[in-house]
């Protein structure tokens, strides 16, 4: 009798990959736009300006086109390599006094920006979600930079104090030199004397 064997085949399951944050946004195009609403918004806000200036816009506009394909394509932003790249990468920003304040303000022009395009809520609640662990490289930074410039303040309190408190040595060295040529001339103005009295007594004899 013949018997015929029951076999399964397994195929393979469908992972279904998740759309990028970018894409569900619609994309590089859309993303280009968001950009230009975003830079402008940058440029016109006064309480950005003080660290802006003197910055090549350019350059600015490349960066934040960077900046925001990393966020969107859903990169992890929360490690510490991400913070140690930001952190060089602003060092004379800090030097002007970059904070969190400020990060806070570019996000929320971010989020206008996306305003602008009709953005769904959910949509830019996950951008939000995204860029908010880097508000605490802004802060540590800052604050970093500012316990770096008390430090130096300090030490040059210190300094000045210390040059203060130190003995003029010169000074009492000169002191010193001043009383012994006033004995000297004292003592050659004594020896004249009795010179000129020796002899007008031998003339007066």
């Amino acid at each position: 009798m013949n018997t015929t064997a029951n076999t399964t085949v397994s195929t393979p399951a469908v992972v279904n990959a998740q759309p990028s944050l970018l894409e569900r946004l619609g994309g590089n195009d859309v993303l280009e736009v968001v950009l230009e609403g975003f830079y402008f918004r940058l440029l016109c806000d006064e309480d950005l300006l003080e660290i802006f200036d003197g910055i090549d816009t350019a350059w600015l506009k490349v960066h934040q086109h960077k900046f925001l394909t990393l966020a969107f394509n859903s990169a992890d932003l929360s490690g510490k390599a991400v913070g140690k790249h930001i952190a060089r990468g602003h060092a004379r920003l800090w030097a002007k006094g970059l904070s969190e304040r400020h990060f806070d303000l570019v996000v929320e022009h971010l989020v206008e920006a996306l305003l602008e395009m009709d953005t769904e809520q959910s949509l830019m609640d996950d951008v939000v979600a995204v860029v908010r662990p880097l508000r605490t490289v802004f802060e540590e930074n800052a604050l970093k930079h500012r316990q770096q410039q008390q430090a130096s303040s300090n030490s040059k309190i210190a300094s000045t104090s210390n040059v203060t408190a130190v003995p003029n040595t010169q000074t009492k060295r000169d002191s010193a030199t001043g009383s012994a040529a006033k004995k000297s001339t004292k003592k050659r103005s004594s020896s004249v004397s009795k010179s000129v009295f020796s002899m007008f007594n031998a003339r007066t004899n």
